[in-house]
């Protein structure tokens, strides 16, 4: 098959994708789709349930420990008949002979089967603060694992958004490339008649018929990136068919907003600049995991300074029986036992783990610090270009206005000669560029929009 017939095909492909009967979905369908389906959302949320079963595995630490144990002893034949054989233990007189007086002695009424059952009950007092401050290292664990799953979640939304505004991005694209065809041919049928009239040269014919030729190229090089992205956003909502298509976006519902921010003073963009801030340092998921991994390494220096301290546990255990039958009806006892112990030497280990652990917070510490810094960066960064972008917006317009308006008067003027096919070739390329970047700066503006939010808009786990 060659690569022509392939360039056909999949034009034929897009023509019936997007004229038959596909459903549309909106930005946030789409997302939503997008969560359900996204393995990597998935993992994160397991990664959820996993640290809820640590936490409460931990908290278990607190309470007492309680186990029933049941033993029987069993001896064999040669060791119970020794057990029990009878034997005589010469008496001394003072001076230490033997008086010839023997004392019978034997193992007698020992079981050959003998059963032992009770219950033991150990609670630990003070354990050098581990069972705690575990406790409080699963429980950040668990938070991090939500801030991770909400990070996840705020990727997948951005990178969705990307994608979906790519698409509609290439069809308003190849929308004005069809209609920049249609006008061309007009206009290059019209150059045909007056050429064959004796009213126009060649070169403006051949002009105009690679005008022609270049958008069909272009249109044909959108077809097939349409195409790529459509089957990227349907993939990444976890779908092998083309079954959705982005829901157009109405520009005029952003008019308002982008004046707005295009005509920020210096005075309300810093305002702007320091509520973005805010918002990050409150509510990025990434900013909190920082924070949370050092209450961790704090934790884990108490956990190793703990060692330098005395441990209590108390134990206690009740003995239901201990004889020869299992029918709980023996001889019954109870003990209870408190066991503090005090380190006095590990051959520095302790020392050496409290160290490290001094050494891990501090270099968290400075990470943390740079990461920050990074993230405020970022968040201003995106402010900066959020005004920069609402301001291209409105230039373009003005630019395209004045395209679309120099295009008028040169048509007017070349259709009553006084105008040559150059300068109204050159009016519409300058009409169709300045609509193409007029495009370009509406979905550049959704994006860096939609980037801002993925640092400083808080999202509930989904």
């Amino acid at each position: 098959m060659t690569r022509k017939t392939l360039g056909i095909l999949a034009l034929l492909v897009l023509n019936v994708l997007l004229h038959s009967t596909v459903v549309t979905l909106d930005l946030d369908e789409s997302i939503t789709l997008a969560l359900e389906n996204n393995k990597e959302v998935q993992g994160e949320k397991a990664a959820i349930e996993i640290a809820n079963w640590q936490q409460r595995a931990a908290f278990s630490n607190f309470l007492p420990q309680v186990a029933f144990s049941a033993m029987m002893v069993r001896l064999d034949d040669d060791t119970f008949k020794k057990a029990n054989e009878l034997h005589f233990i010469p008496v001394l007189g003072s001076s230490g002979m033997p008086t010839g007086d023997f004392i019978p002695f034997s193992m007698g009424g020992m079981p050959q089967t003998s059963y032992k059952t009770g219950l033991t009950a150990s609670q630990p007092i003070f354990v050098g603060g581990k069972i705690y401050n575990g406790f409080q290292i699963a429980r950040y664990n668990r938070q991090l694992s939500e801030n991770n799953s909400q990070n996840k979640q705020n990727e997948i939304r951005f990178q969705l958004a990307t994608i979906y505004l790519n698409i509609l991005k290439l069809q308003d694209m190849q929308e004005l490339v069809g209609k920049s065809i249609q006008s061309a041919e007009t206009k290059l049928k019209q150059i045909e008649l007056q050429k064959e009239l004796g009213m126009a040269n060649k070169a403006d014919y051949l002009q105009w018929q690679v005008r022609v030729k270049e958008y069909q190229k272009t249109l044909k090089g959108l077809d097939f990136n349409l195409i790529s992205l459509i089957e990227i956003y349907n993939n990444f909502m976890g779908f092998n068919e083309l079954l959705y298509l982005p829901q157009k976006i109405d520009y005029k519902q952003l008019e308002d907003e982008i004046l707005d921010i295009a005509a920020m003073s210096e005075t309300e963009l810093e305002n702007y600049l320091t509520g973005n801030l805010t918002k990050l340092l409150s509510d990025n998921p990434q900013l909190k995991n920082l924070e949370l991994s050092e209450k961790m390494l704090k934790t884990n220096r108490r956990i190793a300074g703990g060692s330098f301290l005395p441990n209590l546990a108390v134990q206690f255990s009740y003995e239901f029986e201990n004889d020869d039958k299992l029918n709980f009806s023996g001889d019954k006892n109870w003990n209870l036992a408190a066991v503090l112990s005090f380190p006095l030497f590990q051959g520095g280990k302790n020392v050496a783990e409290y160290s490290k652990a001094n050494a891990e917070l501090r270099r968290t510490q400075l990470l943390s610090a740079t990461a920050n810094e990074h993230y405020q960066r970022e968040t201003k960064r995106l402010s900066r270009e959020m005004t920069l972008a609402a301001m291209n917006v409105e230039n373009m317009k003005t630019a395209f206005e004045y395209a679309s308006e120099n295009y008028k008067i040169l048509n007017t003027l070349y259709e009553q000669d006084m105008a040559t096919s150059s300068s109204l070739l050159d009016a519409e390329a300058l009409i169709f560029s300045g609509e193409i970047e007029l495009i370009s700066a509406y979905y550049a503006y959704l994006t860096t929009k939609y980037e801002l939010e993925k640092y400083i808009t808080f999202q509930e786990i989904k």
